[in-house]
């Protein structure tokens, strides 16, 4: 009877340990990232100087890399270079913080503060 009952167990141990590799493998194989972690990633966005929002974070593990993708707001009247500029800043400090090297950012102008276009702009 007692061997029953360890034989028991230990199926049930493989079989646990079966089911989180599972789910692990197949949590990261559909581009699953640690909310968490995605949490941090976008405070850290947030507080960069000339980021007015976030408009959508993406990050997905490859291999031994975190690929990460945002979307920012800035100021519209800024220049390309100067919204360039804050987008390096985003990938230097994804760099410096989080170890991160492969950062995608697209920069877009904030909705919420409207251009009127004039002759000058055009």
């Amino acid at each position: 009877m007692a061997g029953r009952c360890c034989s028991f167990c230990r199926r049930l141990i493989i079989c646990k340990t079966a089911w989180d590799i599972f789910r692990d493998s197949t949590y990261r194989l559909t581009d699953g990232f640690d909310q968490d972690e995605l949490r941090d990633l976008r405070s850290t966005i947030a507080r960069i100087p000339g980021v007015e929002a976030i408009n959508d974070v993406k990050a997905r593990v490859h291999g031994n890399h975190v690929l990460v993708d945002v979307v920012i707001a800035v100021d519209p009247t800024l220049s390309i270079i100067e919204g360039h500029e804050i987008s390096d800043k985003v990938e230097e400090r994804m760099h410096n913080l989080h170890n991160i090297m492969h950062v995608h950012v697209h920069v877009e102008p904030n909705d919420d503060k409207k251009v009127q276009i004039t002759s000058d702009h055009k």
